[in-house]
């Protein structure tokens, strides 16, 4: 059979009309020679045999990718298909056998010219595409009327990194002699110097692109299980096909923002992304299960409780709250049962996710309370274990504050504080550069609001309250956390206030008060480790670290603990059972990726690993909404780090497209139909314009930019052109979707329109409409046109010669 074939194969090159010389022809040489020479491959891969049997695969491959984007969607079809260098790869392939094919026909001759029209039509097509998608662009961009801005968002993710620093020594001038700060009508034009240096902060973007399902489905073993009602010759090539889809895991590497960045670099700092759920749930948090025993006097006011030996056995081990029938003295000692705790942090609500820290407490049989929360900064770790008070019984009636600034502590006497609450004067924390002033107090509680100011002049409040830390208001962005100790046996009468003309002190509570009995704090880290805090009331006995194993659901631990042995405040205390939060009050789950689905966005999560300065942290992070409102990001959606001289600000978003021009929107127009409240047609008249300064956000202001073009219109099958004023790139802008209208007592409309009469209007607008632009760049939109022109000719051109050319061989 192979001598048959190469005997056609020889035959088939010396009939051929090719240019190639006769040397060059394998029509001398045997079968092993003839494939060394280009023309039998050349001849090959442009043989209409190869082509028909390629273009059938590719056919295949088309049609089974339209029941993958049917079944599971677009952006699956993308990632497996369409976006992958496989698919790219046969494209290449169809345009070099087309080329080939049109090689083999040297030399040309008149009869060619519609096969070659229709095959050079379909290389400039591929060529247009290629750069389409090699270049171009494509986002979204929403303007409120009234507003201009020139910043679009992609439909791509990113991770966007600030470095912010937090070292500077313009506050040495506002120092005294004295060592304290001088009050605001010392120094009138001291404010005027603390501007925050935003030209010092350095933002990096991090591509992100994940994938359309969480990783763990990549893997052989998990694939597609939760779709098993899907066909098998639709799911098994998909599995393979997902194999090669691009997508970015470990560690991330930056870009340059702009043409003119050089090197782009994280300071030090590596960040990987270690695992990823498309669509994640909330469960509810585990348990956390204690069991406690103390052996302090009981007060009068907890009579009632169940104590061990004056109880009935069925409460052994059992409760926190009951009846006693017999009444306990005050300051009786009694040797109490252990009692069961099970702490359960409450799942947060959706419209206030994390608005609040999300903590639980419990309050034992004699008073003493159990408090637990977590935090996702290990900073606050720190400061939870080494914020002791110093020398407390002389603090005064007010008791102490003790703030931590990056590993080190600085303790205050409120009465400090209080004494220039009316001048506003700022006290120095050691020489950190940090300052530290009195906003409020609330003799309730007692709660103290306070103001920190970093040394290069940014500013945040913290609220600190004396019985319950798990509320405390920590200045998260300045690495600034405190801690309040207050005892209502501190300080004795007013005048045993240190400070002579102090304010009030607050009165002296009952024993039985809560806030002058024990509590026990238990804090859950970032590394999923469990801390505790032991306050007597009076005075901070032990602080330290439970557990660094955490269990699994349901399985016993028995880790048992004894705090301030021998002494009246003994306690002992025994984990039965912890599991971690993923995140505050909730633990993360996978979901199925809601497929098609028109309604709630999937909720995606992503784990990271941030490795700086020889300390690794994990944690979870939630990736912000795709919408253009502006909107603060979640403590689940943001995520900060602190180093000694800067902060690390993390947030997962969409990346922006950052225009050399922008759009000012008049006026929004709406056309229902007749009878119904469904959109019949929607347009926008905007101006391009450029903007002044390097202000680039949402403004409404016409001093902050110049006019270019004025009143153009962009209708639903209309697009607007603009063209950039750096580079001449081309922007095509759609009319994509509206929002509105929003009217007043919504808190958009109050965001979005100040009362101001716009120009041509009479009156102020009583509703507002937000547009919505999808913006486009092709860079191969013009090659695209010409190839699809000369492939249509070229098909023409052959029907109609087909006719001419079939009598003429008769």
């Amino acid at each position: 059979m192979g001598f048959e074939f190469m005997a056609k194969l020889r035959k088939k090159i010396s009939a051929s009309d090719s240019p190639l010389p006769e040397k060059e022809t394998a029509s001398r040489f045997s079968f092993p020679i003839a494939l060394l020479y280009p023309s039998v491959w050349l001849r090959w891969a442009g043989s209409l045999g190869v082509a028909l049997v390629f273009m059938s695969v590719l056919l295949v491959i088309l049609v089974w990718t339209t029941f993958v984007e049917t079944c599971f969607g677009a952006p699956v079809a993308s990632f497996a298909v369409y976006g992958s260098h496989w698919f790219a790869a046969l494209l290449v392939i169809l345009a070099l056998n087309i080329l080939c094919s049109a090689i083999t026909r040297l030399p040309w001759k008149p009869r060619h010219l519609p096969f070659l029209f229709a095959h050079l039509g379909i290389l400039i097509l591929l060529t247009g595409c290629a750069l389409t998608w090699q270049w171009g662009e494509e986002a979204t961009l929403s303007l409120f009327e009234g507003k201009a801005s020139s910043i679009a968002k992609k439909n791509e993710q990113c991770f966007e990194v600030r470095f912010i620093p937090m070292v500077s020594d313009s506050l040495a001038s506002d120092f005294t002699a004295s060592g304290r700060v001088q009050s605001e009508t010392e120094r009138p034009v001291a404010d005027a110097e603390r501007v925050r240096d935003t030209q010092a902060e350095e933002k990096i973007v991090l591509p992100f692109t994940p994938g359309p399902f969480r990783w763990e489905e990549y893997q052989p073993r998990v694939w597609f299980h939760e779709n098993a009602d899907y066909s098998p010759l639709l799911t098994v090539p998909l599995r393979w096909a997902m194999l090669f889809g691009k997508r970015d895991s470990g560690v991330l590497k930056p870009i340059a923002l702009k043409p003119t960045d050089n090197a782009v670099s994280l300071q030090g700092a590596t960040i990987e992304v270690i695992d990823y759920y498309a669509n994640s749930s909330v469960l509810p948090a585990v348990p956390l299960e204690l069991s406690v025993r103390f052996e302090r006097a009981v007060p009068a006011a907890f009579q009632n409780a169940r104590l061990s030996d004056e109880t009935d056995a069925s409460t052994s081990g059992g409760t926190t709250t009951g009846d006693s029938p017999d009444p306990v003295p005050r300051k009786t000692k009694v040797a109490r049962n252990w009692e069961a705790i099970s702490l359960r942090l409450p799942l947060p609500s959706e419209n206030t996710f994390h608005s609040l820290p999300t903590s639980v407490r419990t309050t034992l049989s004699g008073g003493e309370r159990i408090v637990y929360y977590t935090t996702d900064i290990q900073e606050e770790v720190e400061a939870f274990r080494n914020s002791q008070p110093t020398d407390l019984p002389k603090s005064g009636a007010w008791g102490q504050i003790v703030l931590s600034i990056r590993g080190r502590t600085y303790p205050i006497d409120v009465w400090k504080l209080m004494e220039g609450t009316e001048n506003r004067v700022r006290y120095p924390l050691g020489n950190s550069g940090y300052t530290v002033e009195m906003l409020r107090i609330e003799p309730r509680g007692p709660v103290l609001w306070l103001n920190v100011t970093a040394p290069n002049g940014t500013s945040a409040r913290i609220v600190l309250f004396a019985d319950r830390p798990e509320m405390n208001v920590h200045a998260k962005l300045l690495g600034v956390f405190g801690t309040y100790w207050f005892s209502p046996r501190q300080g004795g009468t007013e005048s045993d206030s240190p400070q002579s003309g102090a304010p009030n002190r607050p009165g002296l509570r009952d024993p039985a008060d809560p806030i002058d009995l024990p509590r026990i704090d238990l804090l859950q880290g970032p590394d999923r480790k469990l801390y505790y805090r032991y306050w007597t009331g009076q005075s901070l006995v032990s602080s330290g670290e439970i557990l660094t194993q955490p269990g699994r659901e349901g399985a016993l631990i028995s880790r048992q603990l004894s705090f301030a042995d021998g002494t009246p405040a003994a306690v002992e205390l025994t984990v039965d059972q912890y599991v971690p939060c993923d995140l505050s009050g909730y633990r993360i789950a996978p979901a199925p990726v809601l497929r098609n689905s028109r309604g709630e966005p999937a909720r995606q999560m992503a784990k990271l690993r941030l490795r700086m300065d020889g300390i690794t942290e994990e944690f979870w992070i939630r990736a912000m909404l795709p919408t253009m409102l502006p909107q603060p990001p979640g403590s689940d959606q943001v995520h900060y780090h602190y180093t000694a001289d800067k902060t690390i600000r993390i947030v997962w978003d969409y990346r922006q497209l950052d225009l050399d021009f922008g759009l000012y929107l008049k006026k929004f127009e709406q056309k229902t139909e007749p009878g119904t409240r469904h959109d019949a047609a929607y347009s926008s008249l905007v101006d391009q314009i450029r903007f002044n300064d390097a202000h680039t956000g949402a403004t409404g202001d016409p001093s902050k930019f110049e006019v270019l073009r004025s009143n153009v219109p962009i209708r639903m099958n209309q697009p607007g052109v603009f063209r950039g004023t750096t580079f001449g790139r081309a922007y095509r802008f759609y009319q994509s979707g509206r929002s509105g209208p929003f009217r007043p007592g919504d808190p958009r409309f109050a965001y979005a329109y100040d009362g101001t009469v716009f120009p041509g209007e009479k009156e102020p607008r009583e509703a507002i409409y937000m547009s919505t632009f999808s913006v486009n760049y092709d860079p191969g939109r013009g090659l695209k046109y010409l190839g699809s022109f000369l492939l249509i000719l070229g098909i023409a051109w052959l029907i109609a010669k087909r006719p001419v050319h079939v009598l003429q061989e008769a």
